[in-house]
């Protein structure tokens, strides 16, 4: 199996899907409370990761930019 057809397999299990709606419904609700325009370039930043035990719980959400979000586990710990 290709690493294409792995990533193409992981996407579309059950497990993949439940955690990009969650990512999703987050996202719609802070559109919902602060406006689209306000997240236009921006990222909705978790606090604590899922993976870590956070929430979709707003108290655990964010809204920051794209650059800021996005690649910080490569600098992390330099």
């Amino acid at each position: 199996m290709t690493e294409r057809e792995k990533y193409l397999k992981y996407h579309a299990s059950e497990k993949a899907i439940k955690a990009r709606a969650k990512r999703t419904m987050a996202r719609r609700a802070a559109v919902e409370k602060h406006g689209a325009a306000a997240l236009q370039g921006k990222d909705i930043h978790h606090v604590r990761t899922p993976e870590n035990g956070g929430t979709n719980d707003p108290s655990n959400l964010r809204i920051v930019s794209t650059h800021a979000n996005r690649g910080w586990m490569k600098h992390r710990g330099k």
